[in-house]
């Protein structure tokens, strides 16, 4: 209410266009983009400036009396002083914390790879470029508030009871996977090429969960909470898995501008295709309950569009010492 009763100071008590009237609704103006600034329930505040001053122009545009350029003038003004500051403010101060929060910390992994690799301490900057099999990664969800592919040894209370895959906003020991070569239609390992093979669009691999050594698996069953997709779980080790082990990589976009086939380290965004399912990775931050310790719930999605960001993924992490930084 203490807004309102200052829009109608403004408004009212003073004479329009006076250097009173340009102070106070300069200052409505800056106190919104302070508000705004510390935490976005300030919506709630400019959302009551705005209304009134929506209602106050309105009146204002059926006096007649009023000349169309004395009206033109009050629209400018409230669009100067309560959208225009209000928003340079909000920017201004988004810019003063992160010049002065410019290093790397606990927190970066909740924020894009590319941002975190900019900040001061990172270590992305000393990973290998390309992606090979054998490779040691974590894998970033590109949605906005996409958290890091996850899995650890607490199993499914219902469904499969196989161990659960989740996304994870904070770095962890449990978020690395490593790339491995597919299974066969027997179950068994494809054998490996000698050397080096980078990981290329249309390849088909298998992620194996580090800490547990089991694999990255989806089946018909459906998701804890999304039930319209099919859960995804790790499963199996190395010698025992199937065909639903297996995921074809489709890039969606490299923002290097580097024209090659090979999946690169944060600059990469591609998709997980379920080769059995023909559905995709995805992880759209559906909080799963506390068996799931309030981490992201990660899903086969059935029918995704392309463009969904929720489906797109990048290595984050990447280490490898057979490949050239």
């Amino acid at each position: 209410m203490a807004d309102y009763w200052k829009l109608t100071c403004i408004f009212i008590c003073f004479r329009p266009f006076s250097l009173s009237w340009w102070g106070w609704i300069s200052a409505l103006g800056m106190s919104l983009g302070c508000v705004l600034s510390v935490k976005w329930v300030g919506l709630f505040a400019v959302a009551l400036a705005g209304t009134y001053t929506l209602e106050d122009l309105w009146d204002m545009l059926g006096d007649i009396q009023m000349p169309k350029k004395t009206y033109l003038g009050h629209f400018l003004a409230r669009a100067v002083c309560l959208i225009g500051i209000p928003a340079s403010i909000y920017m201004v101060s988004f810019a003063v914390h992160f010049h002065i929060l410019s290093n790397s910390g606990p927190g970066d992994a909740m924020m894009g790879s590319l941002f975190q690799a900019k900040l001061n301490g990172s270590s992305f900057k000393d990973h290998p470029l390309e992606i090979a099999f054998g490779s040691n990664i974590t894998l970033k969800n590109f949605g906005y508030g996409g958290g890091l592919l996850h899995s650890h040894p607490s199993i499914y209370p219902e469904g499969s009871k196989q161990q659960q895959v989740t996304a994870y906003s904070f770095r962890d020991s449990n978020n690395n996977w490593i790339i491995r070569q597919p299974r066969d239609i027997f179950g068994g390992v494809v054998t490996a090429e000698e050397g080096i093979t980078l990981v290329k669009d249309g390849d088909i691999v298998r992620l194996a969960h580090v800490m547990s050594g089991r694999n990255l698996h989806s089946h018909p069953i459906n998701a804890p909470i999304s039930s319209k997709n099919w859960e995804v779980s790790a499963y199996g080790t190395e010698e025992i898995g199937d065909l639903q082990d297996n995921w074809k990589i489709e890039v969606v976009k490299d923002i290097s501008g580097l024209e090659s086939d090979t999946i690169k380290a944060l600059t990469t965004r591609f998709r997980l295709r379920h080769i059995h399912l023909d559905c995709v990775l995805a992880s759209r931050g559906v909080v799963l309950p506390q068996w799931g310790f309030k981490q992201q719930e990660v899903v086969c999605d059935r029918k995704s569009s392309p463009s969904d960001p929720h489906t797109m993924w990048n290595v984050e992490e990447h280490h490898n010492d057979a490949c050239i930084v």
